[in-house]
């Protein structure tokens, strides 16, 4: 029997990114593309109502303000509102697609937060929230509202598992 130094195996393994960081940005990313995306379509069926239901046309100075003003309304509404909804989803419902399915609906039935927002910040009062304008804008806020949630609530979480 051979009697010497023992040699120890060192076992290289590389540790996962620190605090769950890649998914705390995946997280982040689909939450972006999804008020990306929501801003847009609801831009798309806001110009739509607003030519077939009101049969006119905005200019392009409107659409911009507007468009300014409905993206402060969704910026305050997501940190108040839909993040900790994305959150309550998570904690609720396992499934992925019916988190998502709920939070379609859930995103959407929040529609009037924002437009209030925006219609508050242009010194309207309770009653300019049931006016013809504010219903619009409510068809935008609703579409965005709906697809941040939505894709908040798409992408999973870190389960117990991957924490170490």
């Amino acid at each position: 029997m051979v009697t010497g130094p023992t040699k120890e195996v060192v076992s290289i393994r590389r540790k996962r990114p620190s605090a769950g960081s890649s998914y705390q940005w995946r997280g982040m990313l689909s939450v972006l593309v999804g008020a990306i995306g929501g801003w847009y379509l609801g831009l798309v069926a806001y110009r739509w109502a607003l030519a077939v239901v009101l049969n006119q046309r905005a200019s392009g100075g409107d659409l911009r303000a507007l468009g300014l003003w409905i993206s402060v309304g969704l910026a305050v509404t997501l940190l108040v509102v839909y993040l900790p909804l994305i959150g309550w989803l998570h904690s609720h419902f396992g499934k992925a697609p019916v988190r998502c399915v709920v939070g379609l609906l859930c995103g959407a039935l929040i529609a009037p937060v924002p437009a209030s927002v925006v219609m508050i910040g242009w010194g309207g009062g309770i009653s300019t929230l049931w006016s013809a304008e504010a219903r619009l804008m409510w068809v935008w806020t609703g579409i965005g509202g709906a697809l941040i949630v939505a894709a908040g609530a798409l992408y999973p979480r870190r389960s117990a598992d991957d924490r170490e």
